[in-house]
């Protein structure tokens, strides 16, 4: 018998082609059937039973009718392609807003920040983290616990020049030999680099005897010193006063900062806190105060800081009987 040859049957890719051909024209007819009925009606095309016919003459206007059609269709195809592609786009850019969401809700678990008019307290949250952990008690009570920062120079971040001081009456048994006190800021500096001075002004009310600070614990952005007292220190009921300088560069950020001050590391009440904030290079539009319970993590707005009448830019907060285990937190907006 003769061999025959047996046509091909039609490969996948065919099939796959055929099928994407007859989505296009089935999505697209609203555009390639009115021109059609349009190629019609004009006489262009004659379709007899079976076939369709091209006089010679009209060959030239049912090509440009066909790039036409199949301009359209191309666009209509990128369109939708856009569409598609942008609705991905919408899809994983949420996907990735929900991720991050998840990653910090995760975080302040692990990690609680505090926030305050978008500026997270670092050095407050490094306090907090600390007092979980340990704490030393003053065995005294304090008349005014009062801390004194100069907003100073010629960089875009500002430095930080600081004058604490503490007065008040030692509540202890045995004599008193020196405090316990913390510093903090949101950079890194070396206890050394920040020219700390001391001052016992009961025993050197001239400030003739700078005394040294000393670390008892990490020196991180948080600072545990211990400030001793000239010998032989303060006995039971006994009045305390003492000073303690130092300048923390570049800790303010050009367009916001805060301070802040606790009484926590006192066993006594405290009668008075004072926050002032002098901005010397520093021109800012407003000054506001919080306190922030320990146990809380959304500060209470305590209202506006005015300046003092004596110089508009200083300004000075002031809380008489503070509650114990509060954060009191003054937060400065700069002028842009």
């Amino acid at each position: 018998m003769p061999n025959r040859t047996s046509m091909p049957m039609p490969t996948q890719a065919f099939k796959s082609i055929a099928f994407s051909l007859f989505e296009i024209l089935r999505k697209s007819w609203q555009i390639w059937f009115p021109i059609l009925v349009l190629l019609v009606g004009l006489g262009i095309l004659q379709i007899d039973v079976g076939r369709v016919v091209v006089s010679p003459q009209n060959v030239g206007y049912v090509s440009l009718g066909l790039v036409l059609l199949w301009t359209i269709i191309t666009i209509v195809l990128l369109s939708a392609r856009n569409h598609k592609t942008q609705s991905q786009l919408i899809s994983i850019q949420a996907d990735l807003v929900n991720a991050q969401q998840e990653i910090l809700r995760l975080q302040s678990q692990a990690f609680p920040v505090f926030f305050i008019e978008e500026i997270a307290l670092s050095s407050l949250l490094a306090h907090i983290q600390y007092r979980q952990q340990e704490r030393k008690y003053n065995p005294v009570k304090l008349d005014i616990f009062g801390i004194e920062c100069k907003v100073v120079g010629s960089d875009s971040r500002k430095d930080a020049d600081v004058r604490y001081h503490l007065s008040g009456t030692y509540i202890g048994e045995q004599r008193l030999t020196g405090l316990y006190l913390s510093l903090a800021g949101d950079n890194l500096v070396p206890l050394e680099e920040l020219d700390v001075k001391l001052y016992d002004l009961k025993a050197d009310p001239q400030r003739r005897t700078p005394l040294r600070p000393r670390l008892s614990g990490a020196d991180s952005i948080r600072k545990d010193l211990f400030l001793p007292l000239i010998n032989p220190g303060v006995g039971p009921f006994e009045p305390f006063e003492v000073e303690l300088n130092y300048r923390w560069p570049r800790i303010f950020s050009p367009h916001n900062g805060y301070w802040f001050l606790d009484n926590l590391d006192f066993e006594g009440a405290t009668k008075q806190i004072v926050l002032s904030i002098e901005f010397i290079d520093l021109p800012v539009d407003s000054v506001r105060a919080y306190s922030l319970d320990m146990s809380s993590k959304i500060p209470d707005f305590l209202g506006i800081v005015q300046s003092d009448p004596n110089s508009t830019c200083k300004f000075i907060f002031k809380k008489d009987d503070p509650q114990r285990d509060t954060y009191y937190i003054v937060v400065f907006e700069a002028t842009q």
